[in-house]
């Protein structure tokens, strides 16, 4: 009997806290698909508490609903039978609490302007689940609750993801906070949450506050034991972050803190979205070119030693053989007879058993154990590799009928299948009668018109039993997502241009009635996608992610473009992008004329011309200007 897929593997525990532990895996689709994921699950003896459980059912319920780039995606819920979990997107990288961390025992101070940063991406983040409406349009009333360091994740990559809304307050969820109880970590509350009042989004806002006050003097801000530390905050005595520590702070940046840190929510930013704003402004005042790459190798150069076994595990994880994945490990006695019982199950947890299998090998004479991957078209080949004394190994590919053993040094398995084979459409053969076929000719001159009839009222019934049934199928939802996000390209579906033909920003949502629909992704500089998606009769809501590839015929370059006074509207007026200055154009093709117009409330409008060139591939070009008859 075919063995099932599982639709999650778990592969290593990389965390653990008190009530919830979080697995590194992988989601598997057909065809070999696969995605790194995070899995956060609550410990064996939490899934028992009714109340906790609903509590993470909540964060799964909020979190679901929320698509931001600043924001840690999830994906889906689950039971693996003992427990529950979220799958979440996984960030490569770490948590704020251990970059200051990091930088502390490094006696590195985070730069100012990455401080400025990281809190501005927060506040945009908990800006976005503030305003956040449901399908109906009305406010879903998100407040995080518990924004602290350990809750903002740093990628190597220089993104920046507020995670863990465990506890947050939706005003449709439906478990509720009983009144006269605490959530969130006290050093990180707003006074108003320490003194058990109701709260709104500008509690989250004064947390940010903290942080970055944090980063700013590389101290904590409210110290002690638990009631000192409550205390201090419902009293909110604060000095101004240039006073602590000779943290160099300016004068500007001084005044941004202390009113994020208002004691008054009517003295506080109203919005994260009016923090942000004030704080670019001084950023790029004070570091005109200033780029979110620089976070990046802030990130490499404190983790420098991290970062090679942080990109094995991913390796490692994404190697690990899919579809008939427990014949292949167990042919290598990897795993055992834990196998068998993991085959039937959508959720598999290998992370205890590679724990094992790591421990045996560390003892076992230096043997090590590497899992590598390569892609190619059309096929997906995995490869196992074990080093030491007594190698031997398999090269398994997977055709009809044909197992190939061979000694190479290393375990292969190939799965090939030719891009665009044919797939089972799960209809059957046309039934049909013949004359005479299965009965006796029936006698007498009307035996012809009435066999006739009967068909033709049994092929109307027929169809119309089709139309019915065909009309009555559910429509779906597609998420389509790009890797990288937040991408403007122009879509197509099923040859039809979408948004009137204009760029479109992905992630984006589509309804697709049942069946098979082709989309086509194209941008300048990017490779176009082509991709065929097959709606499930059922209905539901699911998510297609298409990798974008640059387009080596087609070099582009980045111009970031910066307005004194900043603020105004700058569009490129072919129609790829748009933002608010200061602003980061990518992709842009070089040795073209460009032409963006620019626009402020108080300033004069005007249009101007940029032309990248070959240089700029390697940099990010910098465009300032001085806007002209402002104050109106």
């Amino acid at each position: 009997m075919a063995q099932s897929q599982p639709k999650y593997i778990l592969t290593e525990r990389i965390a653990q806290g008190g009530m919830a532990e979080i697995h590194l895996g992988k989601s598997v689709g057909i065809d070999g698909f696969a995605r790194v994921c995070a899995f956060k699950r609550i410990l064996p003896h939490y899934a028992q508490d009714n109340e906790f459980v609903e509590m993470f059912r909540n964060e799964a319920n909020v979190a679901k609903q929320l698509q931001n780039k600043n924001i840690v995606q999830v994906f889906d819920f689950v039971s693996d039978g003992s427990s529950y979990m979220l799958v979440m997107e996984f960030v490569d990288g770490q948590d704020l609490r251990g970059l200051l961390s990091a930088s502390e025992q490094q006696k590195k101070r985070i730069p100012i302007e990455l401080a400025c940063y990281i809190a501005m991406e927060t506040l945009s983040g908990l800006s976005y689940a503030h305003a956040a409406v449901d399908v109906t349009g009305k406010s879903m009333g998100i407040i995080h609750r518990d924004v602290s360091p350990q809750n903002i994740l740093v990628s190597y990559d220089g993104d920046v993801k507020l995670t863990d809304f465990g506890i947050a307050k939706a005003e449709n969820q439906m478990s509720n906070t009983r009144v006269g109880v605490l959530k969130g970590k006290f050093r990180y509350m707003s006074p108003e949450q320490a003194s058990g009042y109701n709260i709104d989004g500008r509690s989250d806002v004064f947390a940010v506050g903290i942080i970055l006050y944090e980063m700013l003097t590389m101290a904590r801000l409210f110290k002690g034991e638990d009631l000192a530390v409550l205390e201090a905050v419902r009293t909110c005595q604060i000095k101004p972050p240039s006073l602590v520590n000779s943290s160099g702070v300016p004068p500007e940046l001084d005044a941004i803190v202390m009113k994020l840190l208002a004691k008054d929510p009517l003295q506080r930013y109203q919005t994260g979205r009016e923090a942000v704003r004030d704080l670019s402004r001084f950023l790029y005042k004070l570091r005109p070119d200033f780029f979110i790459g620089e976070l990046s190798d802030f990130m490499h150069a404190i983790f420098s030693e991290q970062l090679e076994a942080a990109r094995e595990r991913l390796r490692s994880t994404l190697a690990l053989p899919v579809g008939n994945f427990d014949a292949v490990l167990k042919s290598n006695n990897v795993f055992g007879d834990r196998i068998d019982s993991m085959a039937s199950s959508q959720v598999v947890d290998l992370s205890s058993s590679m724990t094992n299998v790591r421990n045996q090998v560390r003892t076992g004479g230096g043997t090590s154990i590497r899992v590598g991957s390569a892609v190619a078209l059309g096929q997906s080949t995995r490869n196992l590799e074990i080093d030491g004394r007594g190698t031997s190994s398999l090269d398994i590919k997977r055709k009809p009928g044909s197992l190939n053993l061979k000694r190479s040094g290393s375990v292969q398995v190939t799965r090939n299948r030719s891009v665009g084979s044919p797939v089972s459409s799960g209809i059957p053969p046309s039934v049909y009668f013949e004359p005479g076929m299965g009965r006796k000719k029936a006698s007498g001159s009307l035996a012809g018109p009435l066999l006739v009839l009967m068909l033709l009222v049994g092929a109307l019934f027929a169809g119309l039993y089709f139309i019915k049934n065909r009309s009555a199928g559910l429509q779906s939802t597609l998420v389509l997502a790009t890797m990288p996000e937040n991408v403007r390209m122009l879509v197509e579906l099923n040859g039809k241009s979408l948004g009137k033909g204009k760029p479109m920003t992905l992630p984006l949502q589509l309804t697709l009635p049942t069946g098979l629909h082709s989309i086509v992704l194209t941008r300048p500089g990017l490779k176009t996608k082509q991709i065929e998606i097959k709606a499930p009769a059922s209905g539901g809501k699911f998510e297609e992610q298409v990798i974008l590839e640059r387009d080596p015929n087609l070099p582009t370059a980045q111009l970031r473009i910066v307005t004194e006074p900043p603020g105004a509207q700058v569009t490129n007026l072919e129609g790829w992008d748009a933002g608010e200055t200061p602003y980061l154009f990518k992709l842009l093709p070089i040795g073209q004329k460009l032409r963006f117009r620019v626009q402020h409330p108080k300033c004069k409008s005007g249009v101007f011309e940029e032309t990248l060139n070959r240089e700029d591939v390697l940099r990010t070009s910098l465009r300032k200007l001085e806007l002209r008859e402002c104050g109106r």
